[in-house]
């Protein structure tokens, strides 16, 4: 080899050269995978910063000035509303019984991989219209530090005001301020419920239904199945994991995500307000406490699956909407949409945390 600087031919033909090229190639690959994103950390409430708690407020209230993407007469905002209503009201035919009718992200196996993805644009638009490193906090039901967090002055704001028909008066999200816009859909009379502002409970602690306990809590985590038939509000709270943690198959419907509801919303015998935001299950998103909420459902889930797997049922034999294969409503109308591609569009695709790319602490 010349004392040039400059290697011979026969050098970069040889062995050894093919070997330093292996290794500077293997050594550049490491150091891309050291400079992948980071995995994002979604916090309790209770642990974010008072920067963290303004950015995180003012990019909610900027998605609901921002139009929507995919209806340029809603705001990105009000879009996640409506999808979250039209797959509340969304129904199909039993393929074992055609007179007999079945929910999809409600009610039925797909409510955990749904709301996963659902949660997971709504994050990812929050980042988009603030230009920040937002991450979706979660509201801890069973931690009274957690619940005062959330529904402070300077995030959520406190709980509604019974001299002035329940409305939220105080806090970023309060009435002549947030406006609601998509309005929920009355089961009985099949009338909209046209309240434009956000309605709450008092959000005391003797309001009924209870908050879950930590022992509600531990008892889900308990249960090893992912569901059972037959796969709707029907299936054993004791067998099956989704239905348990939903609130359904107990002694009182009004349980663990389904008390949340209630207990933030309200639900009144009497006046023009029949029901809260919250309560009001089909537009319940209207109120932003329902993203912190259901970050928590997704938390439970994701401590199910470290403790018993990434087990998932019904595998192939359930209701179209509910197999690991099928694409999830309504995000499956936009399929050529890099948000909804964004992490995959099936109920599968939900299933491993590992792989989406945040984890909960």
């Amino acid at each position: 080899m010349k004392d040039n600087g400059i290697l011979p031919l026969s050098f970069l033909a040889s062995p050894i050269r093919r070997a330093l090229l292996l290794l500077g190639s293997l050594l550049v690959a490491g150091a891309l995978a050291g400079c992948s994103e980071p995995v994002r950390q979604r916090k309790n409430v209770k642990d974010l910063t008072p920067q963290e708690k303004q950015d995180y407020v003012d990019a909610v209230l900027k998605l609901k000035s921002t139009p929507s993407p995919y209806d340029s007469q809603l705001s990105w905002y009000d879009q996640f509303v409506t999808f979250h209503k039209q797959v509340y009201h969304y129904r199909r035919k039993d393929k074992q019984n055609e007179d007999k009718e079945y929910q999809v992200g409600h009610l039925s196996p797909s409510f955990l991989p749904w709301h996963r993805k659902f949660l997971l644009m709504y994050e990812q638009a929050l980042r988009e219209v603030s230009g920040k490193d937002i991450s979706l906090p979660y509201w801890d039901w069973t931690d009274e530090a957690s619940t005062h967090a959330v529904f402070s002055e300077d995030f959520m704001g406190r709980g509604g005001d019974t001299k002035e028909g329940h409305a939220v008066l105080q806090g970023p999200f309060r009435k002549g301020v947030w406006e609601v816009k998509v309005f929920s859909m009355d089961e009985k009379t099949k009338e909209e419920l046209k309240i434009p502002y956000l309605v709450r409970s008092t959000l005391e602690m003797h309001d009924a239904p209870m908050l879950p306990t930590t022992a509600d809590m531990d008892a889900c985590l308990k249960v090893s199945a992912y569901d059972e038939a037959p796969w709707d509000d029907k299936a054993d709270s004791s067998r099956s994991f989704r239905s348990c943690l939903e609130g359904w198959g107990h002694s009182s419907p009004d349980h663990m995500h389904n008390a949340a509801h209630i207990w933030v919303g309200g639900i009144y015998d009497s006046g023009p307000i029949p029901m809260g935001s919250m309560a009001a299950l089909d537009t319940s998103p209207n109120d932003p406490a329902f993203f912190l909420h259901h970050a928590n459902v997704d938390r439970l889930w994701a401590l199910w699956e470290q403790r018993h797997g990434n087990s998932y049922v019904p595998n192939g034999e359930g209701n179209p909407g509910w197999n690991p294969e099928d694409s999830l409503y309504p995000f499956d109308e936009h399929p050529d949409d890099s948000r909804v591609k964004m992490s995959g569009n099936t109920v599968g695709d939900m299933i491993d945390l590992s792989r989406l790319d945040y984890e909960y602490r």
